[in-house]
C-alpha cells in the first residue's frame, strides 16, 4: 500500500474505531456508518479520495481491518468505543497466538489476557500474523499461545473478524509461553 493509501486507511481506522462522534459519524451496534458519510468525512482531509478509491483501499488491505456492506461500513476490530461482534464464532482454531512485549507477557502469564484500551483481545491465527502485531508493542515481543479450542469447551466466547479472532479475554490456564520448534 503506498504512502496515501495508507495514511487514508490509517484515518478510517481512527474514525471507526475510536472517534466518530467527532466526525459526526453514527455507528450502529456492530459498529456499521454510513458509507457515503464517512467518504464525506474523509474528502476533507484527502480532497482526491473518491468512493471507487476507497473501495479498493479496503480490497487491498491485507489485515482486513475493515468491512464494506451494502452501503456500510465497519472496522472489524481494535474498537474502544462500544460495538459488538456479528456472530459468535462456531469452531476456532486449536491455538491461536498473541505476541506482546516481554513486560506485559509476564502479567499475562500470571493474571490473564484482558483488552487493554480496546474493547476485545485481538488473536491471530499465525505466528507470523501475532508477531507482526506484537512488534508494534516491543522489538523482541514474547509470542503467547492461546488453547482456543479448550478455552471455548469451557466457555470462553469467540468472534473472528476476517483473519484476527476476538475475545473478551482469556483466562491465564489457556495461556503459555510459545515454543519455537
Amino acid at each position: 500500500m503506498d504512502e496515501q493509501k495508507t495514511r487514508i486507511s490509517k484515518f478510517l481506522s481512527f474514525i471507526l474505531r475510536h472517534k466518530p462522534e467527532e466526525f459526526n459519524l453514527s455507528l450502529d451496534s456492530h459498529g456499521f456508518a454510513d458509507f457515503k458519510k464517512v467518504v464525506a468525512v474523509l474528502k476533507e482531509k484527502f480532497p482526491g479520495i473518491d468512493e471507487n478509491q476507497l473501495k479498493v483501499i479496503i480490497e487491498e488491505d491485507l489485515q482486513e481491518r475493515f468491512h464494506l456492506k451494502d452501503d456500510k461500513i465497519r472496522a472489524r476490530y481494535g474498537h474502544s468505543v462500544s460495538v459488538e461482534p456479528l456472530e459468535v464464532c462456531a469452531e476456532v482454531p486449536p491455538t491461536l497466538f498473541h505476541a506482546t512485549s516481554p513486560e506485559n507477557a509476564q502479567l499475562i502469564l500470571k493474571e490473564g489476557l484482558g483488552p487493554a484500551r480496546r474493547k476485545f483481545v485481538h488473536l491471530s491465527m499465525t505466528t507470523q500474523d501475532a508477531l507482526r502485531v506484537g512488534k508494534r508493542k516491543s522489538t523482541e515481543p514474547v509470542l503467547l499461545a492461546i488453547d482456543a479450542k479448550r478455552a471455548q469447551a469451557e466457555g470462553v466466547t469467540f468472534w473472528r473478524e476476517g483473519k484476527v479472532f476476538l475475545a473478551e479475554a482469556v483466562p491465564v490456564q489457556y495461556i503459555h509461553l510459545y515454543k519455537y520448534k
